[in-house]
């Protein structure tokens, strides 16, 4: 999949000018809008809802704002799993993300790029600490390339 630039995110979320030409709004000059993000919600133990660090609003809300980023690289078990045993290790692995998270005091997005369903994926980073990379040492994570799912959490 093909990396987001910051001058593609401009590009992708330019507004438009008269006789329909794009016109980009880069974000305010210095600020990675990927840095600092503001963390609104985990939703699993593999997804989460961001607002992009965006202070001169120069980005539209729809492309900055109660973002879905899917962790890439892992799998986790799901809220809605096949048996009780996956059902409880996914509350558990939100609820990791959620502590680990929540302490963080500062939360980034790496490498943002869009997977085969078009759903944003990053590398989220907690105090420079790749969040995948604990859920995986904590045993409540798996790596995974996007092929088959070869982790039975019902085991």
């Amino acid at each position: 999949m093909p990396q987001i630039s910051k001058l593609m995110l401009a590009a992708l979320v330019a507004g438009s000018g008269a006789g329909g030409a794009m016109v980009a709004h880069p974000p305010a000059s210095g600020t990675n809008p990927f840095e600092g993000v503001e963390l609104i919600h985990v939703v699993d133990g593999d997804t989460i809802k961001v607002n992009l660090n965006d202070p001169a609003g120069t980005l539209p809300p729809v492309f900055s704002r109660e973002l879905l980023v899917r962790t890439p690289g892992i799998d986790t078990p799901e809220i809605h799993g096949k048996c009780p045993k996956e059902k409880a290790l996914a509350q558990q692995a939100k609820a990791e993300l959620e502590r680990r998270l929540s302490q963080a005091r500062k939360i980034d997005l790496q490498n943002p790029s869009r997977d085969k369903y078009f759903r944003l994926d990053a590398v989220v980073l907690a105090d420079g600490q790749n969040v995948s990379d604990h859920l995986i040492q904590q045993g409540l994570a798996v790596p995974y390339d996007g092929g088959t799912k070869t982790k039975n959490w019902c085991r």
